[in-house]
């Protein structure tokens, strides 16, 4: 009888295993759902989705054209740098003006000359002949600014238009060589816009010296005909033994 009871009995072991069939279950672990769909988004996703295309553009691209802070949207400098009534090209009003008051603002220089280098650099063009709106737009602001006839730049990209942030990643520095970049025609057409500047600010500053020398010159001469009336004067009294005439009747007759 004993050794019958003990092959029914469960030995102690076997009474604290799990059944067979749900010890897999038991070793699986308790899976959770992944920590994205279980948080929700803390921001727009239509904002996140232009941050992320902001960081695909270049820095100079950025200080040009940013999402929240850049020079062509920067209302302190809208009589200086602004975008076109199309939208799809921006202007530069005084290019002294804009070297001295906005190029410090957001690039450690003010040279205008290695900024229209940088625009050319990126496939920027400088547009030559505007359209009739941007004509108009020219000389509204020169009646408003009273800026030089002809010292206004325009610019464009194919894929730099207003309110299309989202095309900024495409524009790319240039990669072709030296000899390359000086056959294109629009980086010629640019050196020689630049030249005529520097050329145009010489013959200013020729002309201001020019009239300087002739208030100079006009001023001596005037110093020199009081001189000889003073002294003609003098040798009037000696010759008279002291008697004064009034200064109108001195001449040099």
């Amino acid at each position: 009888m004993s050794s019958i009871a003990s092959a029914y009995s469960p030995s102690p072991a076997s009474m604290f295993q799990p059944p067979q069939d749900t010890w897999p279950l038991a070793q699986q672990p308790l899976q959770q759902q992944p920590l994205q769909e279980q948080q929700q988004p803390l921001v727009d996703p239509a904002s996140n989705k232009s941050c992320k295309q902001n960081k695909g553009a270049s820095a100079f691209i950025k200080k040009l054209y940013s999402f929240r802070f850049s020079m062509i949207n920067d209302a302190r400098f809208q009589n200086r740098i602004t975008w076109s009534t199309s939208g799809s090209s921006f202007f530069i009003y005084n290019a002294k003006a804009f070297a001295n008051q906005v190029l410090p603002v957001y690039f450690k220089h003010g040279n205008f000359s290695s900024f229209v280098r940088q625009l050319n650099m990126y496939g920027f063009h400088k547009i030559n002949k505007s359209t009739t709106s941007s004509r108009q737009q020219h000389q509204q602001y020169q009646q408003q600014q009273q800026s030089p006839e002809g010292d206004v730049w325009e610019f464009s990209h194919t894929q730099f238009m207003r309110d299309r942030s989202d095309l900024l990643p495409q524009i790319r520095r240039k990669t072709v060589d030296a000899d390359g970049l000086r056959r294109e025609s629009g980086d010629l057409h640019t050196s020689v816009a630049i030249m005529q500047t520097a050329q145009s600010e010489l013959v200013q500053q020729f002309q201001e010296l020019q009239s300087t020398f002739q208030f100079l010159q006009s001023a001596f001469g005037d110093l020199q005909q009081n001189q000889m009336r003073l002294q003609y004067g003098i040798r009037k009294v000696i010759a008279t033994g002291g008697v004064l005439s009034p200064p109108g009747m001195w001449c040099c007759n």
